[in-house]
């Protein structure tokens, strides 16, 4: 028998973790909403529902599982000794791969390709690039004047994505888990803000409480309407109570669309406000084979644009020129910074490209 039990909080976050802190990571979410009045510093109620019966069944199942894992892990453990030699040579160095030189090439444009290649551009890029740039440059140019070709060969490769709209209309950020949606969310309000904009920002997952927590604290910060729509229709009434002409910035569940649950319940969301445009968030760091599959498993929410992430921790920022090729969703921004005052910016942006070919760059700066 499941028994439901209210919680109350600050925001919807915080009263199911009081929740969860009392009974159990197995309390689940039913309902959530404002008690507080207009008005008034605002007072969220859940309702969860636990099944104490079957805890109780699973726990000693649960261990019963462990200690089968730990002998088969025990007897792995020792066929794979036993089959070790007794001494193993040293594997060889592995020689890092190099681009050949490029005979014909401009003396001057010679270092800005080392800095690329460094950064982790692939060779037919670095083609592309070394074409574009020496086309422009005039005959007996000086470094300087090889770098501006150079920067400029790459804002033609990486567009602009148009990312200087993003938020200027309504926005539902959609992404797997982890991959930045939340963060990107709070960069564009922060950025909407600087332009006089009064966007209201809505944390639509109820998966991720430290992600309702960050959002409704750069509500705060901003003094921006805050929401949260964790259950079905709420996204609708906050619509109406708002009204339809307001700007709604929309951070959506962290969801794989390979697990079982597949985009679950990210298409809802998404319905609740047509005219909204989607944005995927992906991360940077993934190779280009996952980022393809991960466009082409969102296509059921139709994004129109990706936002690139963690730029910052990518030890070979080059890869962003690849992605910028084989991608078949435009970049609409590139991002670096774990806080809303961290950059956002167009691919071609100067910070960006200062980032791809290893100038120092500062990722933070006020909002």
């Amino acid at each position: 028998m499941s028994d439901v039990t209210k919680f109350r909080g600050r925001t919807p976050g915080l009263a199911l973790r009081q929740a969860r802190e009392e009974l159990g990571d197995d309390a689940r979410l039913v309902s959530a909403r404002r008690v507080s009045a207009p008005g008034l510093p605002p007072l969220y109620e859940v309702q969860v529902m636990t099944t104490p019966a079957a805890k109780d069944d699973v726990i000693p199942a649960l261990r019963r599982e462990l200690a089968g894992l730990r002998e088969e892990i025990g007897s792995l453990r020792a066929g794979v000794l036993a089959q070790v030699p007794a001494a193993a040579a040293p594997a060889a160095p592995v020689e890092p791969a190099t681009t050949p030189p490029d005979e014909t090439e401009d003396p001057a444009l010679a270092p800005w390709f080392q800095a690329l290649e460094r950064g982790g551009a692939s060779t037919s890029t670095l083609t592309r690039v070394r074409h574009d740039a020496a086309r422009a440059l005039p005959d007996g140019a000086d470094i300087a004047a090889a770098g501006t070709a150079v920067r400029d060969a790459l804002r033609g490769l990486l567009g602009d994505g148009g990312g200087d709209d993003l938020g200027l209309e309504s926005l539902v950020v959609v992404g797997p888990s982890g991959s930045g949606k939340t963060t990107t969310l709070a960069k564009i309000a922060a950025e909407r803000v600087g332009r006089g904009e009064e966007p209201v920002l809505v944390s639509a997952d109820g998966e991720s409480l430290h992600g309702e927590d960050e959002l409704a604290a750069i509500a705060e910060a901003l003094a921006l309407p805050f929401e949260t729509a964790f259950v079905d229709g709420r996204l609708e009434e906050i619509v109406e109570r708002h009204g339809a002409g307001r700007v709604y910035l929309v951070d959506t569940p962290g969801r794989s669309p390979f697990a079982g649950r597949g985009l679950d319940p990210v298409p809802a969301l998404v319905a609740a406000l047509p005219a909204a445009e989607r944005v995927l968030v992906l991360d940077a760091g993934r190779d280009l084979a996952e980022l393809r599959a991960q466009i082409d498993a969102w296509a059921p929410v139709s994004p129109g644009r990706v936002v690139l992430s963690k730029l910052d921790e990518l030890a070979r920022p080059g890869r962003l020129l690849d992605a910028a090729i084989a991608l078949s969703l435009p970049i609409a921004r590139v991002s670096f910074g774990r806080s809303a005052r961290g950059t956002s910016a167009v691919p071609g942006d100067a910070r960006v490209l200062a980032r791809i070919l290893g100038t120092e760059l500062a990722v933070e700066r006020t909002a």
